[in-house]
């Protein structure tokens, strides 16, 4: 017996998509830890800085 009126994992909604990969966020991040610089100071194929930020 199955279950009915149930969504299917790979069809539930997880909001908005990602503008940027997670890999390139990560990759940003690590690249922050690793140099000490700040986000600005990162190389342009990195994610704009965050917005809600301030400096």
């Amino acid at each position: 017996m199955g279950c009915t009126g149930a969504t299917p994992s790979s069809a539930i909604d997880l909001g908005r998509p990602a503008k940027w990969p997670l890999w390139i966020m990560a990759e940003a991040i690590f690249c922050l830890v690793r140099s000490g610089c700040a986000w600005r100071m990162l190389p342009r194929h990195f994610p704009p800085r965050p917005m809600d930020t301030r400096s």
